[in-house]
């Protein structure tokens, strides 16, 4: 019997019965948030993410906030980095070239 929690996940390979992991890694790769999911998509998490690693250091008494978000093509959603820009935090996430047939939609702010 499988984990009743977990769910059917959409993966490059076909689907998994499992959980989508999340984490934030400062430098040095230090893990500083973590979270699991079990949405098949990176895109939703990308803002929550970010926030709950602000929140985790504001909790440790690092007063600084991240100045650059770096993420993999999954994890791109307009809304979620144009909101991550508005916070101050440079946010760069990888196109996703090898999938597409027509270019990304660009955001209506760049982030550099």
């Amino acid at each position: 019997m499988g984990d009743p929690d977990s769910r059917n996940l959409k993966t490059t390979r076909g689907w998994v019965q499992g959980y989508n992991a999340q984490a934030v890694v400062g430098e040095g790769q230090i893990v500083i948030a973590a979270e699991i999911s079990t949405e098949s998509l990176d895109t939703a998490n990308l803002e929550p993410m970010i926030v709950s690693a602000c929140e985790e250091l504001s909790a440790a008494g690092v007063q600084e906030q991240p100045g650059i978000a770096l993420a993999d093509a999954g994890y791109w959603k307009n809304e979620a980095i144009e909101s991550l820009i508005a916070r101050g935090i440079q946010t760069l996430v990888a196109p996703d070239a090898d999938r597409r047939k027509e270019p990304r939609p660009r955001t209506s702010r760049r982030a550099l």
